[in-house]
């Protein structure tokens, strides 16, 4: 499982550039990223290569939260996020969300999945052969 680091921050003009401005500042990578936004307030999810010192420093500004998601490399070829789902789906798992990043070290998609039982999906997912990060 990896750590991801939630972020609320107010949705206006810049509000992401103040985000990734203290990241780059501290020197730490952003590996993925994702952003929901309502009419006051964005949630910027993220994958970053330090997660501890990154929830430290954004949290001195933020209203934060660190919680893990399933990191699943799957092929870059057609379905392949199809037979993902279906996999999940068939270990009985509702996902909360997903988000994709690429370019960490392999050019294939790494697929980021937050689900309520994480042990129960890891197993599954390993049992079928999945690259989990």
């Amino acid at each position: 499982m990896m750590k991801q680091i939630s972020v609320f921050a107010e949705n206006k003009k810049g509000a992401i550039n103040d985000v990734t401005k203290l990241l780059a500042q501290q020197n730490i990578n952003l590996r993925a990223l994702l952003t929901n936004d309502s009419s006051e307030f964005a949630i910027v999810r993220m994958i970053v290569s330090d997660s501890e010192r990154a929830f430290e420093v954004l949290k001195q500004k933020y209203l934060c939260h660190m919680d893990s998601v399933l990191a699943v490399r799957v092929p870059n070829m057609v379905g392949s996020l199809n037979k993902l789902l279906e996999d999940v789906k068939s270990s009985n798992t509702n996902i909360d969300y997903l988000y994709t990043t690429f370019g960490w070290d392999d050019p294939n998609p790494i697929m980021m999945l937050h689900v309520e039982d994480e042990e129960e999906l890891e197993l599954c997912l390993k049992s079928k052969g999945y690259d989990l990060i």
